[in-house]
């Protein structure tokens, strides 16, 4: 169940304490004197990549240092692009390549007293950058944004050599790596119900359980994001099995020109994919495989009385 992971953790702590009781002093370093590193944290971000209005779309990202000096000892924060074709699978890729240095003598202070950025990233420049035209670009395909933080010693940080849980976790939000979809105009939010069932996975419990229900995707100021209203991202499978508590997190359902996909992260830090996404011949109702990366999976179909599903796919 769920909270093995939490009793798991209370365990191993406790373990540790214990043993620990036994042995003798170490040596430590005093935080003061020990070597430690930056990042930027996303505070917002606007806008979209519209595939159809290339020239005009951006997104602006708003973005505040962190050290242990409110970002005093950042000296620049490096962004390069590549394209990522999930709409051929890979047959358009564009290779990593730099785009653009924010040296810290253009980061402003902001009214917390970090040192901050605007980010504004052009859909167009980016295509022109990267050598693309319109042929060279599908809706739902995305462009993964690289960012690099290089310290006034000469040290850098990425998301290879950043801990993934400071970029995963909201409090910290640290800007290493940014996926920007290209999107056409979306409109799934409404409510609808649900039947389906369990399936098997290394851990999950009760496999072939029916699933039932009643849910509702909801509207956001991104256009293309949807989470579930109240959360549930497994459409009942979780309460089915037995658990108490439900995937919610930071999940949403994102349309990216009608490829639909899973975003974000249970609070448990899971990780969802979409196996299949099929409209069926009923186009009020629609299938989705869905699994996560813990070992959980279901299938669901979701049927709306209010208007009909979008050809969607995965």
């Amino acid at each position: 169940m769920k909270n093995l992971k939490k009793l798991f953790l209370s365990l191993f702590v406790t373990v540790t304490a214990v043993v620990s009781c036994g042995d003798p002093e170490l040596p430590f370093e005093i935080y003061d004197t020990m070597k430690t590193g930056g990042y930027a944290r996303l505070m917002s971000q606007t806008g979209e990549f519209n595939y159809f209005d290339q020239a005009n779309s951006k997104v602006t990202l708003e973005v505040e240092y962190y050290d242990k000096n409110k970002g005093q000892d950042i000296a620049s924060y490096a962004i390069s692009v590549e394209y990522i074709d999930t709409k051929t699978k890979g047959a358009k890729n564009v290779a990593k390549k730099a785009m653009a240095t924010i040296e810290s003598s253009a980061f402003a202070t902001n009214s917390d007293g970090y040192l901050s950025s605007t980010i504004e990233i052009g859909f167009a420049a980016t295509m022109t950058l990267l050598g693309q035209g319109v042929a060279d670009i599908d809706g739902g395909s995305k462009y993964r944004y690289h960012m690099v933080i290089t310290m006034k010693d000469g040290t850098t940080y990425d998301a290879a050599t950043t801990d993934s849980n400071l970029e995963s976790s909201s409090p910290f939000s640290a800007l290493f790596q940014k996926d920007i979809s290209i999107v056409c105009p979306s409109d799934l939010a409404g409510v609808f119900s649900s039947t389906g069932s369990a399936k098997a996975g290394s851990n999950w419990p009760g496999a072939g359980q029916a699933t039932s229900g009643n849910f509702e995707w909801t509207a956001t100021p991104e256009g293309n994001l949807y989470p579930v209203k109240g959360g549930d991202f497994s459409y009942g499978a979780y309460k089915a099995v037995g658990y108490s508590s439900v995937p919610a997190g930071t999940l949403k359902n994102q349309d990216a020109c009608g490829v639909l996909s899973a975003v974000g992260s249970s609070q448990w830090g899971e990780v969802y994919t979409f196996a299949a996404v099929t409209r069926q011949a009923d186009k009020k109702v629609m299938y989705i495989d869905w699994s996560n990366d813990y070992g959980e999976a279901g299938e669901v179909y979701l049927t709306r009385s209010d208007k009909d599903w979008p050809d969607l796919s995965n």
